[in-house]
């Protein structure tokens, strides 16, 4: 089942299996939504933000291995520590958009509309100001400067441009209602 906020969205079913037991299942009954660009380009640009957001984990893990002062810098670690929340929000919602096939459910065009953009946007501004304070220290405390710190900042600032192409993207894999699409490739 789903949560309190789509939980109109199913009717419970009973039935005997074939043991003679009752057994209850849940079936989808709201409103179907598609792709609003069609179902082809958006798994398309799914797969494109799966690699983005897999890119991402693998910038946000590599920079944090080494010893450097960023590390050792409350605003810069701790806005770069938080954004591993929307970098999985982002990952979990891409992976669970591709398993669907062509309908979706309104938890699913939700993902599509609201947690996606979302994440996406804390992607860019939670890297930012790391990256910011990191380049601050770069520029104004180059001799505290270690070799982890160059790590630190390539990480981040891929992060951030994994986060910019998902960003960018994010149009492509809007949802609507079925209603809304059949009534515009009428006219």
């Amino acid at each position: 089942m789903s949560s309190r906020k789509y939980r109109k969205d199913y009717r419970l079913i009973e039935h005997v299996d074939e043991r003679g037991r009752f057994t209850t299942d849940s079936v989808y009954c709201g409103e179907v939504y598609r792709f609003s660009e069609g179902t082809e380009k958006a798994h398309a640009v799914l797969k494109r933000m799966l690699i983005w957001t897999a890119i991402g984990f693998g910038c946000y893990i590599g920079s944090l291995i080494p010893y450097s002062t960023a590390s050792r810098t409350m605003i810069v670690m701790i806005p770069y520590l938080f954004s591993v929340l929307p970098l999985w929000l982002l990952f979990s919602s891409v992976l669970r958009l591709l398993k669907r096939k062509d309908e979706l459910e309104q938890k699913d065009a939700d993902f599509a509309n609201d947690r996606i953009p979302a994440c996406s946007l804390w992607l860019l501004i939670l890297p930012g100001i790391s990256l910011a304070g990191e380049l601050c220290t770069i520029l104004f405390k180059p001799q505290r400067v270690l070799n982890g710190d160059i790590v630190f900042f390539a990480g981040a600032a891929l992060l951030l441009v994994s986060a910019g192409a998902c960003f960018s993207r994010r149009k492509s894999v809007m949802a609507e209602k079925e209603s809304l699409l059949f009534a515009e490739n009428q006219q």
